[in-house]
């Protein structure tokens, strides 16, 4: 990571709670508590704390830079960034007598090293579960309590990250609580972690073991699936192209011991045999996900349940309109003329820089004395609350040479602060804008090239894309990459992860508009830059407005592009009350283990309401195990309520341990709220993968 940068941007977060304190506890001492990421009141945000073990006093500041490291990583990887809002980040330092963690000579029955290890450490962290299980990468804390004890000094402990002062690579999750070494790898782990406990999504990878075919129920998770039609596959089916088969690919080696690399398009969504742990008869909707390889970035299908999961916690995100343009002195060089002016804007939000042009692929022809309106968006402001590192935009109005533009009169770096209007007045130039609240927000997720309409003597072609966003009276524009090409050649794609815009929503007659204009960069060899594609994606009111989060992959012919929109639940629409049932985990885990509560020879499995509609009539419950189904019945719930149905365990369903699919409201008698206009199977949150060990 870029020291100098996280500096810059995640010191400034810093919202320390009150002095350092002293709390002895098992040789453990309690240094302080620091929020480093404040978006509003803990009941109605993602609260992370962390908190280190085998860190002495004197390495907190290695600690604490490897906090940053993790939130930095969070944010950087897509789609976090415009999500963070719905984020509370706390840090707890924790000094511990000795450094490191234990380790074991035996773990079960492999011998790991000659001697046991053990270290003082405030939380008891070891490899081996503590020393008591049977997988040695396991780390945990044998005595969790203490984990409890040191967390609560957090202003909420909703979700306990334990950092472990070790560089062998480890981890594991246990009774609510993620366990994480620092490995090469730690912030990839990290974020792949958090995929499982915040929104429950499956591993998307095989073992290169003899775990051939998968003979399961259907998982609870939205990016796995069982199912083999488009017409059946109701988990992610509206995102596919009509072009596009399912199975998409399905010629994996069932006895193969190595995983598999499918030779497709990554931004490609579909149907690809291989997750969960098996080879064959389970599909994954992409080539490649965080979830099968955590230095990916997230597929389509994940980065709309992280979305539609943190959609309850945002805040109205704001953005900045730029109206109008003076310029006094064009500094136009002789013949003097009309000079080409370009505004060149830097957004600095704390957390992240965004650049951009106005105009976004061109110049504006002014004298001096010339004025005119604009109608440009900017990037996306930083609303949080106390701690909030200033947003400063650095306007930087150029004149257009040949050779080097010229700098119309000095640069001015403009400090935002609450919404309405503003002017920057500078000797040469003057710039009049406006803060507005933008709760619409809109994403460029993945571009792919099928002909890149590059001749064969070229090689590949140099993709970029421009792209503008228009609510009808508003439009912003933009280029990815920002500069230079993608490297994305024909018969490929990737990620892009690029945030487009935040608008106000159009009027509910109104129409929102993105149009895609897909370039090779031609430069010396052919000329002028060639298009391979331009298309404009309409959505109406009842498209938009009843739905919080939509993702599309569109075919724009020679090309395709994946793209999000998204607003915060509390800006209503027209499917935006009722109940929602899910299953609840224990502590607020999303993992299998966490939705283990067992009584005797019975599951019990919690029913939560976290709709603000009652659901009025009973439903059925059904848990599918391999030996079969169990369906029993759950009572009407009241918003906020849970209401605890008990399941039999059918006989031998611990061989060793026993995994089992929850799906509440199966029968589908309670309208839930609706997460689109189309969703009719209200599956996305009815379905968990639990696991109770032997």
């Amino acid at each position: 990571m870029n020291s100098l940068r996280r500096a810059s941007a995640l010191a400034s977060l810093l919202w320390t709670l009150g002095a350092s304190f002293a709390a002895l506890a098992d040789g453990g001492v309690a240094l302080g508590v620091t929020t480093l990421l404040q978006s509003g009141d803990p009941g109605a945000k993602v609260d992370i704390t962390f908190i280190g073990d085998g860190f002495t006093e004197d390495q907190q500041e290695k600690f604490n830079d490897k906090v940053d490291d993790l939130v930095e990583e969070l944010m950087e990887t897509h789609p976090f960034f415009p999500l963070r809002s719905a984020f509370n980040i706390h840090r707890v330092n924790v000094g511990s007598p000795q450094s490191g963690t234990d380790k074991f000579a035996k773990c079960g029955d492999e011998d790991i090293q000659d001697d046991d290890d053990l270290k003082e450490t405030a939380l008891d962290t070891g490899f081996c579960a503590g020393g008591t299980g049977a997988v040695n990468r396991c780390v945990i804390s044998s005595d969790p309590t203490e984990v409890f004890n040191f967390a609560a000094a957090s202003p909420d402990d909703e979700h306990i990250i334990v950092l472990v002062n070790e560089s062998q690579r480890g981890g594991c999750a246990s009774g609510g609580i993620g366990y994480l070494t620092l490995s090469s790898d730690f912030g990839d782990v990290f974020v792949h972690e958090l995929g499982h406990s915040l929104f429950g999504l499956a591993d998307e990878y095989e073992y290169d073991s003899d775990q051939g075919t998968y003979a399961g129920a259907e998982p609870g998770s939205v990016n796995v699936t069982t199912r083999v039609t488009k017409e059946t596959l109701v988990k992610w089916n509206d995102m596919i192209l009509e072009s596009t088969p399912v199975p998409t690919e399905d010629d994996q080696d069932c006895d193969s011991k190595t995983g598999s690399s499918p030779g497709f398009p990554l931004d490609l969504i579909g149907s690809y045999e291989g997750a969960r742990y098996h080879r064959c008869a389970i599909y994954r909707p992409q080539p490649d996900c965080k979830m099968r390889h955590s230095d990916e970035a997230f597929c389509s299908v994940c980065r709309r349940k992280i979305i539609r999961d943190l959609a309850d916690a945002l805040n109205t995100e704001q953005s900045v309109r730029l109206s109008h343009l003076l310029i006094r002195d064009d500094h136009d060089p002789w013949p003097k003329g009309s000079g080409e002016i370009f505004i060149k804007y830097t957004l600095k939000t704390g957390l992240e820089t965004q650049e951009g042009y106005v105009p976004n692929d061109d110049s504006f022809s002014m004298d001096d004395g010339d004025s005119r309106d604009l109608d440009n968006t900017l990037g996306l402001l930083r609303a949080e609350g106390p701690g909030g590192a200033p947003n400063i935009i650095e306007f930087r109005v150029r004149e257009d040479d040949t050779f080097d533009d010229d700098e119309v009169d000095n640069d001015h770096d403009h400090t935002v602060a609450g919404t309405g209007a503003f002017e920057v007045d500078e000797e040469d130039w003057r710039i009049r804008g406006e803060v507005q609240d933008a709760p619409l927000v809109a994403l460029f997720d993945a571009v792919g090239i099928k002909d890149d309409h590059e001749p064969w003597i070229a090689g590949d072609a140099d993709v970029y894309v421009n792209y503008t966003v228009s609510n009808g009276t508003q439009t912003v524009g933009g280029r990815w990459p920002a500069s230079g090409d993608s490297g994305v050649a024909q018969d490929s794609g990737r990620n892009t992860g690029a945030f487009m815009a935040a608008l106000p929503e159009p009027a509910a007659d109104g129409t929102l508009r993105l149009t895609f204009k897909v370039m090779d960069a031609d430069g010396w060899f052919t000329g002028d830059d060639d298009t391979i594609g331009e298309d404009t994606f309409e959505f109406n009111a009842a498209e938009l407005f009843g739905t919080q989060q939509v993702t599309h992959q569109r075919d724009g012919g020679d090309y395709r592009v994946t793209f999000s929109l998204f607003r915060p639940a509390t800006a209503g629409g027209v499917f935006d009350r009722g109940p929602d049932l899910i299953p609840e985990p224990l502590g607020g885990a999303g993992n299998p283990l966490a939705f283990c509560r067992r009584d005797g020879s019975n599951l019990v499995v919690r029913v939560r309401n976290q709709g603000n509609e009652p659901a009025v009539v009973s439903t059925a419950t059904r848990v599918e195990f391999a030996a079969g189904n169990q369906t029993t019945t759950t009572p009407p719930v009241f918003p906020g309520a849970a209401a605890d149905v008990i399941v039999p365990i059918p006989s031998g369903c611990f061989r060793p341990d026993c995994s089992f699919t929850i799906r509440v409201d199966a029968d589908n008698s309670v309208q839930e709220i609706k997460h689109n206009a189309n969703d009719t199977s209200h599956e996305d949150n009815n379905m968990a993968l639990g696991t109770c060990l032997g």
